[in-house]
């Protein structure tokens, strides 16, 4: 089995134009979040209320005496225990407001009323609450997960400021679920080549990161070909640009927070940087429930540590919901959601094939 240097030539031609064969090149997911774009007047009032004022909001409707409300106020956070869980009732009686979500009265939380936002005109139409993409200037761009998370102040972000929180859940679910990969392949000119592969799998190892705690780059993994995270997806380069047609993708994470990812009518986009990393986007419908589960999980940590209503949080996943109808309900199922997606070079290994792709710079 060999493994293939990449010359300065061959990384040259990222930028320049034609190879002199088709290429692959691997590279290991170093981030993997929801795509946001927050701006100073996307939040109509304000940002959803802060830990302290959802904690005393749901004392309130408790029937809490007002001076026990200011007692347990004043030692917040750590009044707010794993009771306040058991708000909701159901038949009469306390159950877990996480786990039954519309046990409790919808709080209408503020939702995004931005007009920029990530992401791929999935349904082919553009409607009032559809966005316009920062970069590829689309319109009726389809995120509207995107809207019900937009105004909690732990999950807004940009292009250059990675959410407060959601880093922090990323960098904890790395330490211990497989790596994922990306491989561009049959790559004939970096600049416009009609017919391309994009496929994004599992590693059979964790990532190596540095002190920074950012995947290392030019690291070998061996490829895990399961087929439960093996996603394929035929794509094109049109002046650089990597652009994917539609495409299901399945993939498995870690269990504690974000247990799978699940697209219908998936499509990924991305460019390969001066740097030789990857950075791009990855757009389709996801059910509403997965999304609310990567932090409901976390329940009374959420609420107060996060400011996240998340009963308030369910109800605007659910009422915003944009796709995949149940037939016998009607409700739809899944909701529009971009995730932003960075990789750096790597090296991966097909045993099977006896061949290496080969790093990304």
């Amino acid at each position: 089995m060999r493994f293939h240097a990449v010359s300065a030539f061959a990384a040259a031609m990222m930028f320049t134009g034609a190879v002199q064969a088709s290429e692959t090149r691997g590279f290991v997911v170093n981030w993997f979040y929801p795509a946001m774009y927050s701006t100073t007047d996307d939040c109509a009032g304000g940002n959803n209320p802060s830990a302290e004022k959802l904690f005393a909001r749901i004392l309130k409707e408790q029937n809490t005496p007002p001076e026990e409300i200011e007692k347990l106020m004043q030692d917040f956070p750590f009044t707010f225990s794993g009771k306040y869980s058991n708000r909701g009732v159901i038949d009469g009686k306390p159950v877990n407001a996480y786990l039954n979500p519309t046990s409790v009265p919808d709080p209408q939380i503020k939702t995004s009323t931005g007009k920029i936002g990530y992401g791929f005109n999935l349904d082919g139409k553009t409607g009032p609450r559809d966005f316009t993409d920062p970069e590829t200037k689309e319109k009726g761009v389809d995120n509207i997960a995107a809207r019900a998370m937009g105004c909690y102040s732990t999950l807004r972000g940009d292009p250059k400021n990675r959410q407060i929180h959601l880093s922090s859940r990323w960098e904890e679910t790395r330490g211990q679920m497989q790596a994922w990969l990306i491989e561009i392949g049959g790559i004939d000119d970096y600049k416009n080549d009609d017919d391309i592969t994009v496929t994004f799998f599992r590693a059979k190892e964790t990532a190596y990161r540095d002190n920074n705690t950012d995947s290392l780059a030019d690291m070998t993994f061996r490829a895990d070909h399961n087929e439960r995270s093996w996603n394929v997806a035929h794509g094109r380069i049109k002046d650089g640009l990597i652009i994917t047609d539609s495409a299901d993708i399945r993939m498995i994470g870690d269990p504690f927070h974000m247990p799978k990812v699940t697209f219908d009518r998936a499509r990924m986009r991305f460019a390969f940087q001066p740097n030789g990393e990857l950075r791009g986007v990855i757009g389709g419908y996801m059910p509403f429930t997965d999304i609310y589960l990567t932090l409901a999980l976390t329940g009374t940590l959420s609420e107060s540590m996060l400011s996240i209503d998340l009963p308030g949080f369910y109800y605007a996943l659910r009422n915003m919901a944009d796709a995949n109808p149940d037939p016998k309900t009607g409700m739809n199922m899944s909701i529009s959601t971009t995730f932003t997606v960075e990789a750096v070079p790597a090296y991966i290994v097909h045993p099977e094939e006896s061949r290496v792709s080969q790093s990304g710079h």
